[in-house]
This record gives structure tokens, C-alpha cells and sequence, in this order.
């Protein structure tokens, strides 16, 4: 369980802070952006084996994400009363995609049914427990609670494609090791394309952003699209607000 608990609090620490970052490092309010939770969800899919391990590796992301609340600035009511609402949000997701039975993205179908369970339920559930507490802290609620569910939302939907799918199966189905020139120029072209729509040039190039995840998911399937959208979200929050 050490390991299993050391990647869920490292991961969900890295993220939910860079999610914060993301803010100008300000964890007074909801981040636009926190993959955290999706990750969590994600790595607990991926690693565990029973309840326990889950119990463990929810246990481990806690402490996680308290930290990462404290250091950017987050008073201790809001830190605590953020950070216990992650794990709900997260104990909720795994509920919700556990009880429709999907463990893996692989059809269009999967994919709306883990949209549901993964991003829509979770997120709206946690957005509701985060307009109240800032709400009580007399902040504005329904603004809170809006963007608490579009950031847990956005967050699915940048690390789920890659988290759900990436594989040593899905590498060897896709040949990557014979690939690995067409592989390099993919993401050469997709990182290029991303660099230049959002830090480079001043016109709307969004849509060669788009033209590359595109490429890479006829190249390389769901894994493609997957690595193309992380690849594109990195580079577009790294971009100034």
C-alpha cells in the first residue's frame, strides 16, 4: 500500500497545486482548472484492488491536498473544508463509475458513460458542498460552486483520455516501439501547433491546436487524442491569464 499511497499523494499534491498555480497561486477561491480530483479518481481506477487500497490512497491525497491549499495562502477553514470536499468528490466518482460497470474508455458510448460518472456527477456534487462553505465564509456561492464545476470537469476531461487508456496492452496493440519516428513527429507537430495558437502568434489559431489532437487520435487512437489534449492543456494554462 506505501507505493500505491506515495504516487496518489504526490500526484494529487503536484496537480492540485499546479492547479492552483494556474490562479496566480491563490487557493482563496476555486481554481479554473484542478486535474487533482481527476487524477485521484483515475490512479485509485487504475491501482487499487479492494476497498482498502482505495481507504489508502484517499488517505494519502488528504494531507495532499492540504498542503498544497496551505501553500497557496488558503485560509484553514477553507483549506480543510476544499480539502474534504475533494474526497467526497472523488469517493462519488468512483461510486458512480463502479456502479455503471465501466473500467476502461474504449467506445464513444464508454466515453459518455464516464463523462457522467467521471466529470458530470462528481463535479456537480462537490460544486453544491463548495457554494455553501463559501457561501458561509461569505464569499460569493454560486460563483464558487460554478467554477468548482467546470474546473473539476476540464480536468477530467484533460487527464481521463490519457489516464483510462494508456497501457503496456495499448502500446503494444499501437506498435509504438516501431513507430517511434511517427510518434516523435506527432507530438513535435502537436506541441509546435499549441506553442504557436497560445503563446506565439496574436491571431486565433485554436484550430491547429484542434487540426494535431485530430491527427493524433487517426494516428494513434484514443491514446493519441489522449496525450495530444494533455500536451495542449500544459501548454495552453501555461500561457498568461
Amino acid at each position: 500500500h506505501l507505493i500505491q499511497a506515495l504516487i496518489a499523494g504526490l500526484g494529487f499534491f503536484l496537480l492540485g497545486y499546479g492547479g492552483i498555480l494556474v490562479w496566480g497561486g491563490n487557493a482563496h477561491s476555486s481554481s479554473p482548472v484542478w486535474p487533482a480530483t481527476a487524477f485521484g479518481i483515475c490512479v485509485i481506477l487504475r491501482l487499487a484492488r479492494g476497498r482498502s487500497e482505495d481507504a489508502v490512497m484517499l488517505a494519502a491525497m488528504l494531507p495532499a491536498g492540504i498542503l498544497a491549499n496551505w501553500l497557496g495562502g488558503a485560509g484553514w477553514a477553507m483549506n480543510l473544508g476544499f480539502s474534504a470536499i475533494n474526497l467526497l468528490d472523488m469517493a462519488a466518482g468512483l461510486f458512480a463509475i463502479r456502479a455503471l460497470k465501466v473500467t476502461r474508455i474504449t467506445t464513444a458510448r464508454t466515453a459518455m458513460r464516464f463523462a457522467v460518472a467521471a466529470a458530470i456527477a462528481p463535479a456537480s456534487f462537490g460544486a453544491v458542498f463548495a457554494g455553501v462553505l463559501v457561501g458561509i465564509l461569505g464569499g460569493n456561492g454560486p460563483l464558487a460552486a460554478l467554477q468548482w464545476f467546470l474546473a473539476n470537469f476540464l480536468g477530467v476531461c484533460i487527464l481521463f483520455p490519457l489516464g483510462m487508456t494508456i497501457s503496456l496492452r495499448q502500446i503494444g496493440k499501437l506498435r509504438l516501439s516501431r513507430r517511434i519516428a511517427e510518434a516523435t513527429i506527432v507530438v513535435a507537430a502537436v506541441t509546435g501547433a499549441a506553442v504557436l495558437t497560445f503563446h506565439v502568434s496574436p491571431l486565433p489559431l485554436t484550430f491547429l491546436a484542434m487540426a494535431g489532437t485530430i491527427m493524433a487520435g487517426v494516428r494513434f487512437r484514443l491514446l493519441g487524442t489522449g496525450a495530444a489534449l494533455a500536451i495542449v492543456a500544459a501548454i495552453a494554462l501555461a500561457a498568461p491569464l
